[in-house]
């Protein structure tokens, strides 16, 4: 997994209709009535056909544009042509918030929570389960019922696993996450900061966002 993802990521994973989704808006309100932002990834089994569906969008992605963003009144939505990496998704699009929970991807690199519905065999998945919830206690994991998904929220803070980190930095360059020591992460923020406040009408930004590419 990325390092700048690291503690800000937690998996959901388990059967069909096994209660993924009512695990998810718990930990969501959770967070949300902590103050912590949230970013959510679904995965999709099916194939999303958007140049069939979305005819503006699916013209601008059809004439070689590699991305589309509609924006209405009340939701923003982005369009991308082919697979992308769920880890790039959420270092990119969702890089500005404090925790993401994924859907699926049972497979991939990162903390699980396990949904079981009933007496259901466990899922097999990847390395990295950290805690199941269902109907059925699970004495190999820590377990919750879909009534405690609160505490396991307070379960993730605690053992670390997800890590709520103000004043966070991450630097990539061509696509590959650089490490930072301590003593670079305040430099970097601190000249940065220091110039966009400089700039009208922006005080105390709580995030910032500086995409940069560069000619040769």
């Amino acid at each position: 997994m990325l390092p700048s993802l690291e503690g800000r990521v937690i998996g959901v994973v388990g059967w069909k209709d096994s209660g993924k989704t009512r695990v998810i808006e718990g930990l969501v309100r959770f967070f949300k009535e902590k103050g912590v932002s949230v970013g959510t990834i679904k995965h999709a089994k099916e194939d999303l056909k958007i140049a069939d569906q979305m005819t503006d969008s699916g013209r601008h992605l059809s004439a070689g544009a590699e991305a589309c963003v509609v924006i209405g009144e009340d939701a923003t939505v982005v369009f991308t042509k082919g697979i992308s990496s769920w880890q790039l998704v959420a270092s990119g699009y969702l890089g500005l918030y404090d925790v993401v929970i994924v859907e699926g991807f049972k497979q991939e690199e990162m903390p699980k929570i396990i949904v079981r519905d009933g007496g259901k065999d466990l899922p097999q998945v990847a390395e990295q389960v950290v805690a199941v919830v269902g109907d059925v206690k699970d004495e190999g994991y820590p377990s919750f019922g879909f009534d405690e998904i609160a505490k396991l929220g307070s379960f993730l803070l605690e053992k670390g696993i997800l890590k709520i980190e103000p004043g966070s930095i991450h630097l990539v360059v061509d696509g590959k996450p650089v490490i930072m020591n301590d003593f670079v992460r305040k430099a970097f923020s601190g000249v940065i900061t220091g110039f966009v406040t400089t700039l009208k009408r922006i005080e105390k930004p709580s995030a910032i966002q500086l995409n940069l590419r560069l000619r040769h």
